[in-house]
C-alpha cells in the first residue's frame, strides 16, 4: 500500500492538518502495514472532524492552484557602445550583469561588436542559467552601425519570432526589430527601436505604421514598444508623443516627467509605450533603475557614465489576464 502526502485544510477553522508531518513519526515503526493502517485511520479522522464540523475540505492541489502566477517584467536598456572596450573593464560588466539579471527580460540597444560575438558571449556567461538571446543584425545606413540584443529567462518567457522592420519608405536609419513572444497565457509583440536623434520626429511617427506591420505579420494586437527614443530635450518635443500615440489607441506608460538619463539635465529618452489591447495585461508597475543608486556601487569607483548615458527602464506585465 502507498501512502499519499496529502493536506487537508478545514475553512472557518484555520486548521490545516499535514498528513506528511504524521507520517514522519509512523515512519519510526516497525511494520510497514501497521504504519499504513494507522496513516489511513488519522486521515479518515480528519475527513470526518471536517464534516461533521460542516467545513469544506480542500487538498493541497486545490490550495496551491488558487494562487495567482508573479507577474514578468519588461526592460529596456542603452547601453551605449556595448563592445569590447565595456567587457575589459572588471566594475562596468560587473553593474551589467547585476543589471541584467534582475530582468526577466531585457531589450538591448546600442551594441557595437559586430565583428565578433565574445562580448555579448562573455556578458551572458555572467548572467544566472537558464537566460538566452537573440542579436540582430547590424542595422545603419552607413559604416557606423548598431544591433538590437534580446536577453530574457526561457523559464518565464519565450521568443515564437523575430524580424526587423522592412521600412518600404526608409525613414527609419536602423529599422526597429520585432519579436513575437508568451509569457505564460500573455502573448505579445515587443519593438525594440533606437530613434536617430537628428530624424527623432520623422522615426517616431512612422512607429505606429511599423507596429501595425509587426501585428499583421503575427496576427498579434498586444504591443509593446521599447527602446532610446530621444524623444525629449533638443531632439524632439516631448509634448508631441501624445499625438503620434494618442490615449485610447495606447498607453505612454514611462511618461514625460521621468528622467531617464545619468547627466545632470533631466530628460526622458527612454520610454516603454503599450497598445490598448495591452492594458489590462499592464500591472500599473513601472520605473527607472539607477544602478548607481544601489548598495555597493560606489565601492567600485567609476562613475554612472562608464556604464551607459542612459538608465533601465521596466515595466510588469501579468501573464494569467491575456484576453485577445
Amino acid at each position: 500500500m502507498i501512502i499519499c502526502f496529502l493536506g487537508i485544510y478545514v475553512k472557518g477553522r484555520g486548521a490545516l492538518f499535514t498528513f506528511s508531518r504524521i507520517y514522519g513519526i509512523l515512519v519510526k515503526m516497525n511494520t510497514k502495514h501497521i504504519r499504513c493502517l494507522i496513516g489511513a485511520l488519522l486521515l479518515s479522522s480528519c475527513m470526518l472532524y471536517a464534516a461533521e464540523e460542516g467545513a469544506e475540505v480542500v487538498s493541497a492541489e486545490e490550495l496551491s492552484a488558487g494562487e495567482a502566477p508573479a507577474p514578468v517584467s519588461v526592460w529596456s536598456f542603452n547601453i551605449q557602445t556595448f563592445g569590447a572596450t565595456k567587457m575589459a573593464r572588471p566594475s562596468v560588466k560587473e553593474v551589467l550583469a547585476d543589471v541584467l539579471s534582475r530582468a526577466d527580460l531585457c531589450a538591448i540597444q546600442e551594441v557595437r561588436s559586430s565583428k565578433s560575438t565574445a562580448p555579448m558571449d562573455q556578458l551572458m556567461a555572467l548572467l544566472p542559467s537558464g537566460r538566452e538571446s537573440v542579436l540582430g543584425e547590424p542595422e545603419g545606413r552607413s559604416s557606423y552601425k548598431e544591433q538590437y540584443w534580446l536577453i530574457y529567462d526561457s523559464a518565464k518567457w519565450t521568443v515564437l519570432a523575430s524580424a526587423v522592420y522592412p521600412d518600404p519608405g526608409d525613414l527609419f536609419v536602423r529599422e526597429p526589430m520585432g519579436f513575437y513572444l508568451r509569457a505564460g497565457d500573455f502573448d505579445c509583440i515587443l519593438l525594440d527601436n533606437h530613434i536617430a536623434p537628428d530624424d527623432a520626429a520623422a522615426e517616431i511617427a512612422a512607429l505606429p505604421a511599423a507596429a501595425a506591420w509587426f501585428a499583421e505579420l503575427w496576427d498579434e494586437s498586444d504591443i509593446i514598444i521599447v527602446g532610446d527614443f530621444n524623444a525629449d530635450g533638443s531632439y524632439y518635443n516631448e509634448d508631441a508623443l501624445a499625438d503620434v500615440f494618442p490615449p485610447g489607441d495606447w498607453l505612454i506608460i514611462i511618461g514625460n516627467d521621468v528622467d531617464t538619463t545619468v547627466a545632470s539635465s533631466s530628460n526622458t529618452y527612454d520610454r516603454i509605450i503599450i497598445s490598448a489591447s495591452a492594458v489590462e495585461d499592464y500591472t500599473g508597475d513601472c520605473g527607472v533603475f539607477r544602478f548607481d543608486e544601489e548598495e555597493g556601487f560606489a565601492d567600485l569607483g567609476i562613475l554612472a557614465n562608464r556604464v551607459s548615458d542612459h538608465y533601465p527602464i521596466w515595466a510588469l506585465f501579468y501573464v494569467d489576464r491575456d484576453t485577445d
